[in-house]
């Protein structure tokens, strides 16, 4: 016989976005249920950067304490180079008008720990994981979700508010019958893990344009990087049968300048764009990758995510500490009028970026290159790009 848990939200998905607004949640004491089909830990290879406007969110969120104990470190610039190591841009933050005028990085799985404890602070919290199976049904007052759990046990979940998390292949996404645009890129991004040689000034991220390559040189914690670039599936097969000794060498063949030792090949990253027409349905939303992912062209998708939530949270309808269900599918409407036009931009503009990565050339690489070096001559420019990065496109107008 199945255990039934009442909840007011029903979160499926685990990843950045369900356990983000489960935290951005928990000072309302809301009975919030997380399912989650993994009980591995996130994918390290994905985004590790908080823009600052997150900073400000988590900060909000009561979340600054463990971000800073968990081992976050700070980056105060972003750095473009030629193949020669000669700088086309140099975006630091350090000036702008804001709370937190620099970026932070932590790996992504400790990301992802960071919010499951900001949602335990809540004591009607469940995370159900990992889960084998679940069927969905609808009923006057909501949805019912039938787990089935990996150790045999079975459990049927009540809520008002169904919440899809559960990325790019999303089954409530499905359920709902929302529409969605797809590109898979024809270019996976492989990712290789590596150490400085040498101090990085400000823990800088280092992009590299070098004839029609792009290596992006990404600084973790603890002196670590992370290090990609857009191979085709012919050489994805053959990086993987290199050795470690291998791999470096022909890193600094493609960057002379990268100062980068003991570079190992990790992991493939299949990038790929999605939207929805819509984000909402009856007493449903949807978050993250479910509704909006983005190529990494840009390092959008974790912030954008997490910007969503705190939007949402925002405008969910409470009445004496409790979800008002009446006024529910109304504040959803208004989050998606208010929230997805925006959102839809940036992944245009980011779609745009991933499409020149992915069909990149020398002269498409060259013209970018002319671009930057037009930015670095212009502090106004530099200025606007360096307040679009951190975030805050809305100071801007």
């Amino acid at each position: 016989m199945a255990t039934h848990i009442e909840s007011d939200l029903l979160v499926v998905g685990a990843g950045i976005a369900g356990p983000a607004l489960a935290c951005a949640l928990a000072p309302t004491g809301l009975r919030i249920t997380l399912i989650e089909r993994s009980d591995e830990p996130l994918d390290t290879a994905r985004g590790d950067h908080l823009q600052p406007i997150t900073l400000e969110i988590l900060e909000r969120w009561g979340m600054w304490p463990e971000l800073l104990a968990l081992g976050a470190e700070r980056r105060d610039r972003t750095r473009w180079f030629d193949g020669a190591g000669r700088v086309l841009l140099d975006v630091p933050v350090a000036e702008l008008p804001v709370p937190h005028p620099y970026f932070f990085f932590l790996n992504h799985e400790r990301i992802g720990e960071l919010l499951l404890r900001g949602a335990a602070r809540n004591p009607g919290f469940r995370l159900c994981r990992p889960v084998k199976r679940w069927t969905a049904e609808r009923h006057e007052h909501g949805h019912a979700l039938r787990l089935k759990m990996r150790d045999g046990e079975e459990l049927q979940v009540s809520a008002a508010l169904l919440v899809g998390a559960d990325g790019t292949r999303s089954q409530v996404r499905k359920l709902a019958g929302i529409e969605v645009e797809t590109h898979p890129y024809v270019n996976p991004i492989g990712v290789m893990f590596g150490r400085f040689g040498e101090p990085n000034e400000g823990n800088g991220l280092r992009a590299y344009l070098n004839g029609d390559r792009m290596v992006a040189v990404i600084p973790r914690t603890g002196g670590w990087c992370k290090l990609g670039l857009a191979l085709s599936a012919a050489e994805i097969r053959e990086w993987r049968a290199l050795d470690a000794a291998e791999v470096g060498r022909r890193m600094r063949r493609l960057v002379p300048d990268i100062r980068v030792e003991d570079i190992s090949f990790s992991a493939v990253y299949p990038p790929v764009y999605l939207r929805t027409d819509r984000w909402v349905a009856d007493r449903t939303v949807l978050l993250g990758d479910a509704c909006h992912a983005m190529h990494p062209a840009r390092s959008l998708g974790m912030n954008t995510a997490i910007r969503c939530v705190d939007e949402l949270a925002k405008r969910l309808p409470l009445t004496g500490g409790a979800l008002d269900t009446g006024s529910l599918n109304a504040a959803l409407d208004d989050y998606d009028a208010s929230v997805r036009p925006g959102v839809d931009r940036d992944l245009e503009e980011n779609h745009r970026a991933g499409l020149e990565m992915d069909n990149a050339d020398r002269r498409s690489f060259d013209e970018l290159a002319g671009a930057l070096e037009a930015l670095q001559a212009s502090p106004e420019a530099r200025r606007r790009y360096a307040i679009n990065a951190a975030g805050y496109a809305g100071l801007l107008d």
